[in-house]
């Protein structure tokens, strides 16, 4: 008796694990290697690395290679979620989300940071392109530099650089490293949703038997 009653709790349970688990952010797009090349974010100047969304859902973070090159004052970075047109990032009015970090943070060998968006709550589709762009703010020759790789090994999107203006992007023949992570649009799984009706079903038919 105790077996029959236990059975479909514990259906709805997994079920319920199950559905929950697609919600949990999940890695989308990842571009990361050992080449030791990089491009330096200083006086200025704003670098960006569009990708294409493989993931329908919410874009939790992003993820960054980064290094600290030399001994420096540190100096605060901006990381701005940008929409593109034509390929190319979008200017600051198109922003959407920013967060800030100062380089102290970082180190002086190439490490992976972890930059938060999920408080912005911004969609994202399947197919959609967007950058990430990186915007020192500071006017002098400090070093912080994100990692590449030439030849453009990433099909999905393009390294881009403004020197500053504002208004132009200059094309690159490199990617940076980097990787995304999205929150999954919560579309229950056939098989999750079979294990609920499964579940279900038999707690009713227990309760008309032992009723």
């Amino acid at each position: 008796m105790l077996v029959k009653r236990v059975i479909p709790i514990f259906l709805v349970i997994v079920a319920a694990v199950s559905l929950d688990a697609l919600a949990s952010p999940t890695l989308d797009q990842s571009h990361l290697g050992s080449d030791d090349l990089m491009e330096t974010i200083y006086n200025n100047r704003q670098l960006a690395q569009t990708f294409t969304v493989g993931i329908a859902g919410t874009l939790d973070s992003v993820v960054l290679d980064l290094i600290y090159d030399q001994e420096a004052p540190t100096y605060d970075i901006t990381v701005e979620l940008r929409t593109t047109t034509g390929g190319l990032p979008d200017w600051p009015a198109n922003s959407l989300a920013s967060v800030q970090f100062n380089t102290s943070v970082l180190t002086t060998t190439f490490a992976l940071y972890s930059v938060d968006f999920s408080s912005s709550s911004v969609p994202v589709s399947v197919g959609d392109q967007l950058a990430i762009v990186l915007i020192s703010q500071d006017d002098s020759d400090h070093a912080a530099s994100w990692h590449i790789a030439y030849n453009n090994p990433y099909s999905g999107g393009q390294f881009y650089d403004d020197l500053g203006t504002g208004t132009t992007w200059d094309t690159k023949d490199y990617d940076a490293y980097f990787q995304t992570y999205v929150e999954p649009s919560v579309i229950p799984a056939p098989a999750a949703l079979h294990l609920v009706v499964i579940g279900f079903s038999y707690f009713v038919l227990q309760r008309r038997k032992f009723v």
